[in-house]
């Protein structure tokens, strides 16, 4: 009881914070971004709807369309109050918290510095994440960190600022869990990720943000591995259970919390139109042009053969191989693996998200599916977990006998 009393202060703070923050970067002036606002625009819309920075596949293509529209929303319409700019911009039913940033970053920087910044803090978290986890775990561990956000195509992350927020944050949270272990006063999982749900659901614009539950989760999974505190199935997947929750109930809670504010601090109904845009996501409808009688299969289709096209499979099979390799060489038992099965669990996340927003994960498949990202690491991380990194192999009896 004393866990959720906790929690639902810390839930209740956020949303207050939330709310400030909101309020406070909406009060900078018009004039001070419009500038920067619409050179943004017009580079947006001369790359075009869907430009490919980097390879011509598909699938790896960025979304002006969107960024077009973040970036209407920094400015306020005419006549409006703080309030309302702040809680009823386009697409009301997002708390659109990435303008926390992008605002006043627009007083000063065109989007061309945006993108180099983005590019910098990036690989500056990335490049963090990877020592880190090197560090508390394993450089293979590290490795299929680094490679499975490869295979989502992290790359274009900076150039897209639907991209670059749920990116951020993946990286951010996942720093976070593998640094947990050595806090003073560390915070319960449940509590920790219930802080990433609410942040994700504050800054995303509904892109892939499934990233930033299973990235940290299966980082922790394997940091309970090697406390070589006693493991079984269950309390692993009490623990997956648990965290899972609490992302969910951060998530969920917090998009329903700015209806709440919104109506409150606007006097527009903003809750109806979070309501509504839900049902619609979720109903299994789509609009004119599209198939008519989809499913949950046809989702998780659509997502799956964008994600596992000849580069994310080799990508995969390759590492995967290696950590085989790895792995028979330490000559090890597989004794308490059932332990680790609940890793091959977070593989699923993405799917069960996929099946239960149809509609998004079809209509948007050319970006939903970098969530795979998710089961990319799930499968090594499953391998790394059977691998006793601190056991030596056996020496080569026959080559020491010539020695």
């Amino acid at each position: 009881m004393k866990l959720f009393r906790q929690m639902a202060v810390i839930f209740l703070t956020l949303i207050l914070l939330y709310s400030i923050l909101m309020v406070a970067v909406y009060a900078i002036p018009n004039q001070w971004i419009e500038g920067n606002v619409e050179s943004a625009l017009a580079v947006l819309e001369a790359e075009g709807p869907y430009p490919h920075y980097f390879f011509d596949y598909p699938f790896g293509q960025a979304d002006n369309n969107t960024d077009k529209e973040m970036y209407k929303n920094l400015l306020a319409a005419d006549g409006d109050s703080v309030l309302k700019a702040a809680m009823v911009p386009r697409y009301s039913r997002y708390w659109q918290g990435y303008a926390v940033l992008l605002r006043p970053l627009s007083v000063f920087l065109s989007i061309a510095n945006i993108r180099y910044l983005n590019m910098t803090v990036m690989l500056v978290l990335l490049c963090l994440c990877f020592w880190k986890t090197s560090e508390t775990l394993s450089t293979a561990a590290a490795l299929a960190f680094v490679l499975g956000l490869i295979a989502t195509y992290i790359w274009l992350a900076p150039f897209n600022m639907q991209y670059f927020t749920v990116t951020l944050l993946t990286l951010i949270f996942s720093w976070i869990a593998v640094s947990d272990s050595r806090w003073k006063h560390r915070p319960d999982p449940p509590v920790l990720f219930l802080c990433f749900g609410s942040l994700t659901a504050f800054a995303d614009y509904l892109t892939f943000p499934i990233l930033t539950l299973g990235y940290p989760l299966l980082l922790m999974l394997l940091l309970r591995k090697q406390s070589h505190k006693p493991r079984t199935f269950v309390s692993e997947l009490c623990f997956l259970l648990a965290c899972s929750a609490s992302w969910a109930a951060g998530y969920g809670l917090t998009l329903l919390s700015k209806g709440v504010v919104g109506t409150l601090l606007s006097g527009t109904n903003v809750l109806q139109d979070i309501l509504e845009s839900s049902l619609y996501r979720v109903n299994g409808e789509l609009p004119f042009g599209y198939y008519e009688n989809i499913s949950a299969w046809m989702s998780i289709r659509y997502n799956a053969d964008a994600f596992f096209n000849f580069r994310s499979l080799s990508l995969l099979t390759g590492c995967i191989l290696c950590l085989v390799v790895i792995l028979i060489r330490k000559r090890i038992s597989l004794k308490g693996w059932t332990a680790s099965l609940p890793i091959l669990g977070v593989a699923l996340f993405p799917y069960v998200w996929y099946a239960a927003l149809q509609n998004h994960s079809i209509m948007h498949c050319y970006f939903t599916f970098k969530a795979q990202g998710v089961v990319f690491f799930a499968l090594c991380a499953f391998v790394i977990s059977l691998i006793d990194f601190t056991h030596r192999p056996i020496p080569d009896q026959r080559h020491n006998s010539l020695q």
